[in-house]
């Protein structure tokens, strides 16, 4: 959900710096073939988050970039915060749907649809109402604990292993957070703990911040993180990554070591991933120039810069409008799936 926060350097140092980067470097316009009298005016890209998550930041740096190959339009971004996204799906729908209206889509997007989150004029909006642009990033996903001390052992936890063999000797006892409650961080703890055969309990909390204080000073036994907002501590040896939701190892040498759930047996790998769409209904000609120009941002050294700090990088995060609304309807099975388990649908 745009939800990082303490992240190496603030968003607004690294939007500097980029931005410092691209006036000293230039950028060559893209040879990118522009629909007959599109664009002309400003081109709105509304976020469903606030400002400083990664979302935020996601979008104002490949912005950057980006505002080059679609002038002499300009790219205004604002955020449409609230809801899981459920806000900023209805802004979006009461929109023109001409190309000159885009918005952030990404995990929540499915499971607004099977939640029914976001109604516009008397009906649930579905997946079917946004037509994908483009996959940017598609982050990677652990269980991290403290190294010092849990909650519910008392000890630190030295590996998966004895993680999952404690919390399968005491069922319910274990904790595991993440940010928000039905949304994508607790469906992907519940098909963790499934595959792990394990009975804990999530805790929802509104902010990224807060969770990494409850389990660096043992008020929860575990998280569900990515590597970029931890990293720091990651280093330090404060935290400790125990499995990485991941096909492959990670090659980054700090972290190799870790895991992977499909080398334990378990099936998950399931990311937070980000995106640009569109309202249905947008002609076809202009969504494939917004997928040209957004693609082309993406290979540039500004957005490259942030990936690389980011830890954005570990696996591809490109996908183009076709493959990534097949992977929208499949997460949507998914999610219906694990939510109806979870008893937030019949």
């Amino acid at each position: 959900m745009g939800r990082r926060a303490k992240r190496l350097v603030s968003p607004l140092m690294i939007l500097c710096f980029l931005s410092g980067i691209l006036f000293a470097t230039g950028i060559q316009a893209a040879d990118i073939k522009k629909p007959a009298g599109f664009p002309e005016r400003k081109i709105e890209w509304n976020l469903w988050y606030g400002p400083g998550g990664g979302t935020d930041i996601f979008s104002r740096t490949i912005g950057i970039p980006a505002r080059r190959y679609l002038k002499p339009a300009p790219l205004v971004i604002i955020n449409i915060p609230g809801a899981a996204g459920a806000n900023g799906m209805i802004y979006t729908m009461e929109q023109p749907a001409d190309g000159y209206a885009i918005t952030s889509i990404g995990n929540d997007l499915p499971i607004n649809d099977v939640l029914k989150r976001a109604k516009f004029k008397g009906k649930p909006l579905t997946i079917d109402d946004f037509v994908p642009i483009i996959r940017c990033q598609y982050d990677t996903a652990t269980i991290q604990v403290s190294a010092k001390k849990s909650k519910s052992k008392g000890k630190p936890f030295k590996n998966i292993k004895d993680f999952t063999k404690f919390a399968k000797e005491n069922p319910g006892k274990v904790t595991i957070g993440g940010t928000g409650s039905a949304g994508f961080d607790e469906v992907v703890v519940a098909v963790f703990m499934k595959a792990a055969g394990i009975d804990a309990k999530y805790v929802p909390f509104d902010s990224a911040g807060k969770m990494h204080a409850q389990v660096l000073g043992g008020h929860i036994d575990a998280m569900f993180e990515e590597f970029g907002p931890t990293v720091s501590l990651l280093e330090k040896g404060d935290m400790k990554a125990l499995v990485v939701f991941k096909e492959e190892k990670v090659k980054d040498k700090r972290f190799a070591k870790i895991p992977i759930a499909p080398e334990l047996g378990w099936d998950v790998t399931l990311g937070r991933w980000r995106g640009i769409g569109a309202k249905s209904g947008t002609p076809p000609d202009r969504i494939e120039f917004l997928h040209q120009v957004f693609k082309k941002a993406m290979e540039h050294s500004v957005y490259k810069n942030m990936e690389k700090n980011m830890l954005l990088d570990l696996r591809p995060g490109y996908m183009g409008p076709k493959e990534l609304g097949e992977l929208i309807k499949k997460e949507k099975e998914t999610f219906a799936r694990v939510l109806k388990d979870l008893g937030y649908v019949k």
